[in-house]
């Protein structure tokens, strides 16, 4: 018959029979086997297994997420460059290009707006965040300082150069249904206690220039203009419309009437 009242000495054999409730006091041995319900309390040891559910985390995450996967463009929606007649071109943006200079001789190639083209290797851009820096694929070049310019280098050669890249939210476009435009800035610090930031801009007479960088506090209305797109079929709808209509047909029906009437029924 099992005593009504707690022993004042620990049994040094487990019981039989599990406990009712949960013990009020953490195990000195952890459990070989998983448990069936989630801890409050954050592990102190991470795993290296994903989880099976998707969960939304209440704190910012001490590793951020390898952003390289991710390939865009880097369009300038600048008015004095959307203005132009771009004619029958079915991409009516304009893109930052790496161009290759002949006789170059180690100051770097130099970076223009040119025409978008999709899938062009020279107009094509990953962004490594623990690294502050836009590269090339496979980190081939990266965009670097030269002066008041851009341009770009191999990175093995740009640790002499190295500046912090930052792509404002805006320019990112990761979230927002409606594409947005914001500024793309590098920051060189001289001693621990002055730092220089600088925003990539277009020169406002010479557009077909070398893009540059100018200071903050310019006046130059092209450095908040810069809007990423990412390879692959869009995040969002395209607030332009195509020139090119579709052969397959919307599962969205469309707001605006039809110019093309529907034939009579025979």
């Amino acid at each position: 018959v099992p005593s009504k009242e707690p022993s004042s000495i620990p049994s040094s054999v487990p019981s039989s029979q599990p406990s009712s409730g949960p013990s009020e006091k953490p195990s000195s041995y952890p459990s070989n086997a998983p448990s069936s319900q989630p801890s409050f309390v954050p592990s102190q040891h991470p795993t290296n297994i994903p989880s099976a559910s998707h969960t939304v985390s209440h704190e910012p995450s001490s590793q951020p997420s390898d952003f390289k996967v991710r390939e865009f463009m880097i369009l300038s929606k600048f008015k004095k460059l959307t203005d132009l007649p771009m004619g029958d071109r079915e991409d009516q943006n304009w893109c930052l290009e790496r161009l290759f200079s002949a006789g170059n001789t180690g100051g770097g190639s130099p970076l223009k707006m040119r025409p978008c083209e999709t899938g062009k290797s020279t107009q094509m851009w990953f962004y490594d965040r623990q690294k502050t820096v836009i590269t090339s694929e496979n980190s081939g070049f990266c965009i670097a300082r030269d002066g008041k310019q851009l341009v770009s280098k191999p990175c093995s050669t740009n640790t002499s150069d190295a500046v912090v890249t930052t792509i404002s939210d805006n320019a990112l476009n990761l979230i927002q249904t409606d594409p947005s435009t914001g500024s793309i800035s590098m920051e060189t610090v001289k001693n621990e206690t002055v730092k220089n930031k600088f925003y990539f801009a277009i020169d406002s007479l010479k557009i077909f220039s070398r893009v540059k960088l100018l200071k903050d506090g310019t006046e130059n209305s092209s450095f908040d203009k810069w809007q990423l797109r990412y390879k692959g079929p869009s995040e969002f709808p395209s607030s332009s419309l195509s020139k090119r209509p579709s052969n397959v047909p919307s599962i969205v029906p469309s707001t605006m009437p039809t110019q093309l009437p529907s034939a009579p029924m025979s």
